[in-house]
């Protein structure tokens, strides 16, 4: 009894209308070319029954088949969109047999872990109820990754039948079918579509069967087993073939024809059926002969041989044009052995006796056969018929590459091989500019070398083509010719002539007159970022310039220094380096970046560096030194510490001199001291004058190229360039090439096209190569150096790392929730900067609430007992003095560290330091050398950015993160004022994160932050504004734990 139902899809398996607890679904093909759909659910006990076992039925029904229904419930949201037929039945199955029941699958053996029976298995007949589906319709659930839910899982059978799925798009996706008639009904013929397999796609086939779990072949059509299907994997595949062509025709145009009425010819009712229509023809129709006629003729005739017809592409004779394609039978048992066709029309060779001897065909008749075929794909060969006993053809030199690519791939479908040169395998060469450097084509470039970065240099061209560069005289012929085939140095090379002259076109437009800056052609030599465009490579004739550039690039230790006199301090090994480096970088003219980790000494190399200086005496102007107002006083004390010869100004604050009182003070110093402030307050002053170097300390304060600070520093007129930072990159590639336009303008291009070109496609890509190729051009100008490298500093402890996890209380969880929710209500009538506004005011708040209920509120109210993360840091604190043991509290809210300070006071009964943005330098001063006393404070609050940089905090062995910044590149800063050079004892850095909560999500990106400035040489918060409201809800958004059990 069979019944037609419908199947509508859905997203997902559904729960089998059965009592176990899952199911597996199995599946195969009957001999009609249909799929289908059979499942088990696990075994359960089996009743014992006294006395004699009677003996088995037959055919039995499977006690452990899903019914019908559960099967139609499972496969509704799999199946192809649309309405799609199934069709009930019972089929009969052989499976192995123990005990009177049939062998559990190895997957349900797998979940279950069942034993096998240790009675002998044997075959026996099961009846299964079966949904039947068209192969076409089911192909796409096959190909779904998805492999079940815990309620239904798919059997072996499913996923292999899956690869040959993929295996049957493949060969449609190839090209590889073609027209066919097969039995509909009795004597009536339709037309289908059957995949053409060569040799290499048949062994794929073959290894497909073999690999089929063998419950594939379970299937019986009725109740003899010598009935069973004896190929279902090629059913299948035919099957699929035909309905994915179909598919695809009949959405094409061909499709909307207007149908003719009356009868139809049998060539009509054998097109309107390959476009999918359901359209039948008698086999008892005359034309029919003619048909299969027509259908026979592009194959290959089945004669037994193992022999074809291939041919090969013989390049031209010196002197000569013509290509020549020679004729050759070839051994399929033996590739290596091929018979020219002149041997086979003799018969008299001894290779030619010996295929005879192997075939039941004669060669020659295989051979007029084969390429009479191959003539229908490629005209010439007929030419070549109307000899009595051709051997090849001449191929001009224009018809050359479409033989190749176009013809050879369809003469290989037939069945008859073109023999490929070596160099064809190497596929398309891309051409590219090759540039030989002469030397300098204008004058001496500033700085006290005879180059500079704005030096420009001439240089000859040649076009290459992959790794053959033509001469003048191949160019030449290369653009008389216009072929895509050439022979350069023995070798023929394959490219695009249209690619050829719009790369030429482009340089000359970008070098018309054959002449580069030396920033250009630095960036050229070491590898900097391809320009698909443009692609160029480079080389070097001129002595001078070759040594000026292996001096630049050289990874050899520069040359040593002495230190003066003058210099009290002591560098180490790494810091000598790093002094020379910085004078080797100098004297040449280029700009340098000492970005060493923070708290190996960076201050001190500059100073050494500033007093080798003033000694060689050569300058004429002083050197001018920006850093933040914080750390002035900080650089004041270590010159005077290491260079105390050097003679200071500082010029800042309000009195701070102007005209002709700051130019007898600028006239009568080594070095002035300014802030970024101060420079964008005074640039017309400080600009007028030329400077011998212009140092930025934390040159991360002009990472944003287009503020007026980060203008006004790069109009400051130097002869050389410095730039210290920790932090080269704290969010975005932007601000490294900010940083590298103050100390060798132009080098990195434009900043749009450095975005464009490099930043993006690191950023957003994550493109390797160009970050690996920014790296090379980059790095002469770039000295880091990192304190966990014990090749570096072997006398540094230890940091470790504790993330402190602290629960909500719940007044935070409702105000969190409250302000989460008002958010949500907002967004979606908000747009551009007013959307982001409202995300990052929401950041804040959530923040806050993290904290500190009192510190959201703004209300004055007490601080006990309100708060998960000030419980926690206090039981820390507590240990932490007991120990008598010293800590630094990091938050970005000044606003809190304002509460926490009476707070704690109160708590422990001590005093607590607090340094923040409006701290004056004295008071900042006394602080901080009150908390190395011996006897002085044990606790220091500081504000995240007034005290995370320029500071030396060495007495502290805890450092805690209240907050988190969500910037991996300055938290890091803020925790080295502890762990750094002086630091004797292991830092215990502890990061305070409210569970559940958005800090707890965001934690694990920091991660993913650091690994951006490392891949080069960190990120806040504006990515989180670009995120959708749904990403928002599930990021913002509570989870359980934070709501239940971590409340308190």
């Amino acid at each position: 009894m069979k019944s037609q139902v419908s199947i509508d899809p859905l997203p997902s398996l559904k729960e089998p209308s059965i009592q176990q607890s899952f199911a597996v679904l199995h599946g195969s093909v009957t001999p009609d070319g249909s799929f289908f759909f059979w499942g088990e659910h696990p075994v359960g006990p089996v009743a014992k029954r006294r006395g004699r076992r009677p003996a088995l039925p037959k055919i039995s029904p499977h006690p452990f088949a899903l019914p019908a229904a559960s099967l139609k419930k499972i496969l509704e949201g799999f199946l192809s969109s649309g309405q799609v037929p199934a069709i009930e039945e019972t089929l009969t199955i052989w499976l192995p047999t123990a005990g009177r029941v049939p062998e559990p699958s190895p997957e349900v053996r797998a979940r279950t872990g069942l034993l096998r029976e240790k009675r002998m298995a044997v075959l026996h007949a099961w009846r299964v109820p079966v949904l039947k589906i068209p192969v076409s319709s089911v192909i796409p659930f096959l190909l779904s990754r998805d492999s079940g839910t815990g309620e239904c899982l798919r059997g072996a059978t499913l996923h292999a039948w899956g690869v040959v799925a993929l295996f049957a798009c493949e060969i449609v996706a190839r090209g590889r079918f073609a027209p066919s008639i097969r039995t509909a009904e009795k004597n009536m013929l339709t037309g289908v579509w059957y995949p053409r397999l060569p040799d290499d796609d048949t062994l794929r086939l073959n290894e497909l069967k073999s690999a089929m779990p063998p419950l594939v072949w379970a299937h019986l059509d009725g109740e003899n087993r010598g009935a069973i299907a004896s190929d279902p994997v090629r059913i299948f595949l035919d099957e699929a073939v035909n309905g994915l062509v179909t598919a695809a025709m009949s959405d094409s145009h061909l499709c909307h024809d207007q149908e003719r009425r009356g009868d139809l010819l049998v060539e009509e009712c054998f097109y309107r059926s390959l476009l999918g229509k359901d359209c039948v023809f008698s086999r008892e129709t005359p034309a029919v002969t003619g048909l299969f006629s027509w259908l026979a003729g592009p194959k290959i005739a089945q004669t037994g041989m193992r022999c074809h017809t291939c041919f090969t592409v013989q390049e031209p004779e010196d002197g000569e044009d013509a290509w020549h394609v020679g004729f050759f039978l070839q051994s399929k048992d033996d590739p290596t052995l091929l018979v020219p066709a002149s041997e086979v029309w003799s018969g008299r060779s001894n290779t030619v006796e010996h295929l005879v001897k192997k075939e039941t065909g004669h060669p020659q008749d295989r051979m007029l056969y084969d390429l009479g075929t191959a003539a229908r794909v490629y005209p010439p060969i007929r030419e070549a018929l109307k000899e009595a006993r051709p051997d090849g053809i001449a191929l001009p030199p224009e018809q050359v590459y479409g033989f190749l690519a176009e013809t050879a791939p369809l003469l290989k479908e037939l069945g008859c091989p073109v023999l490929l040169p070596s160099w064809w395998q190497h596929g398309r060469q891309h051409p590219s500019i090759r540039v030989t450097f002469k030397g300098r084509a204008a004058k001496k470039g500033k700085g006290s070398g005879a180059f500079s970065l704005h030096s420009i240099l001439s240089f000859d061209w040649r076009i290459a083509i992959g790794d053959e560069e033509l001469s003048p005289e191949e160019f030449d012929q290369l653009t008389t010719r216009k072929l895509p085939l050439m022979k350069v140095r023995g070798r023929w090379v394959v490219f695009d002539p249209e690619e050829v002259r719009r790369v030429v076109s482009a340089f000359k437009k970008v070098y018309p007159d054959k002449k580069m800056s030396l920033a250009d052609a630095l960036a050229l030599t070491l590898g900097g970022p391809a320009d698909e465009d443009l692609p160029l490579t480079s080389s070097v004739t001129d002595t001078d310039l070759r040594a000026f550039l292996d001096r630049l690039v050289s990874v050899q230790d520069p040359t040593p220094v002495v230190l003066p006199e003058t210099f009290t301090g002591t560098l180490r090994p790494y810091q000598e380096y790093g002094t020379a480096w910085l004078l080797r970088l100098t004297r040449s003219g280029m700009g340098a970046c000492l970005c060493d980790d923070m708290g190996l000494g960076k201050t001190v190399q500059v100073i050494a560096y500033l007093a080798l200086r003033n000694t060689e005496g050569h300058a004429e102007n002083p050197t001018l030194l920006v850093c933040p107002m914080s750390i002035i006083g900080n650089w004041m004390r270590e010159v005077k510490r290491f260079a105390p010869s050097l003679r200071v100004y500082v010029h800042h604050g309000a009195d701070r001199c102007s005209g002709d009182q700051f130019d007898r003070e600028r006239g009568q110093s080594d070095l002035v001291i300014t802030s970024y402030q101060t420079v964008q307050r005074d640039e017309e002053l400080l600009s007028s004058h030329s400077w011998d170097c212009v140092v930025l300390d934390e040159a991360q304060n002009i990472k944003n190229h287009a503020t007026k600070q980060a203008r006004a520093v790069r109009k400051l007129p130097a002869g050389s360039r410095i730039a210290i930072t920790g932090t080269p990159v704290e969010n975005r590639l932007a601000e490294l090439w900010s940083i590298m336009d103050f100390l060798n303008p132009g080098y990195l291009g434009t900043a749009a096209a450095f975005q464009k070109k490099i930043a993006t496609p690191i950023e957003r890509q994550h493109d390797a190569t160009r970050a690996l190729a920014l790296k090379k051009i980059v790095r002469p100008f770039l000295l880091r150096r990192v304190k966990t490298d014990r090749k570096i500093i072997s006398d540094l402890p230890e940091k470790i790392l504790v993330k402190e996890f602290c629960p909500l209380t719940r007044e935070q969880v409702s105000l969190y929730e409250a302000a989460v929710q008002d958010m949500l209500e907002k967004l979606d009538s908000l747009r551009g900067v007013a959307r982001r506004g409202a995300v990052l005011v929401t950041l804040m708040r959530l923040k806050q609430i993290c904290n500190h209920p009192a510190l959201f509120l703004n209300d004055g109210s007490s601080l006990a007992a309100r708060s998960g993360k000030l419980e926690r840091l206090c039981e820390v604190l507590d240990e932490v003095l007991a120990n008598n043991e010293r800590a630094l509290i990091f938050t970005q809210f000044a606003s809190f560290g304002g509460i926490l300070k009476p707070y704690l006071e109160t708590v422990f009964s001590t005093e607590v330091l607090f340094l923040h943005g409006k701290t004056r330098r004295e008071d900042r001063d006394r602080m901080v050398a009150r908390f190395a006393e011996k006897q002085g404070p044990k606790v220091f609050i500081l504000s995240l950015k007034a005290g995370g940089t320029g500071l030396n905090l060495t007495s502290a062995t805890h450092v805690f993160h209240i907050d988190r910044w969500w910037n991996p590149a300055v938290e890091d800063q803020a925790t080295d004022r502890a762990f750094r050079i002086g630091q004797s004892r292991n830092v215990e850095v502890h990061l305070m994160i409210a569970g559940g909560t958005l800090e707890e999500k965001i934690d694990a990106v920091l991660h993913e932050k650091r690994a951006l400035a490392g891949s080069v040489i960190g990120t806040g918060e504006d990515w989180i504004t670009g995120l959708s409201t749904e990403d928002l809800r599930e990021l913002f958004s509570l989870r359980k734990s934070a709501t239940g059990s971590m409340v308190i």
